[in-house]
């Protein structure tokens, strides 16, 4: 796979955790603060623009546990790229 074929890969996923996002955010029972979600494109946008050698695990804070659903989503992922 060639830079470009990631970069383009990149772009899909992306693209598609975007539309996936904005069906979460279209059929949430509760109302979701606009800020919020502006608050999460922001960081999905700032993900996708960050350079790929940037990128790297984030180490957890002590006081912040991630839910349990994004744990095992991170895991799938790790597990698929190896």
């Amino acid at each position: 796979m060639t830079t470009p074929d990631h970069e383009a890969l990149l772009h899909d996923v992306y693209r598609d955790l975007t539309v996936c996002l904005g069906g979460i955010f279209a059929v949430c029972e509760k109302e979701i603060a606009d800020e919020m979600i502006w608050e999460i494109t922001r960081n999905v946008g700032a993900l996708f623009r960050r350079p790929r050698s940037q990128v790297a695990r984030a180490e957890a804070r002590a006081e912040y546990r991630p839910h349990p659903a994004i744990v095992h989503l991170l895991s799938e992922l790790q597990e698929a790229a190896a």
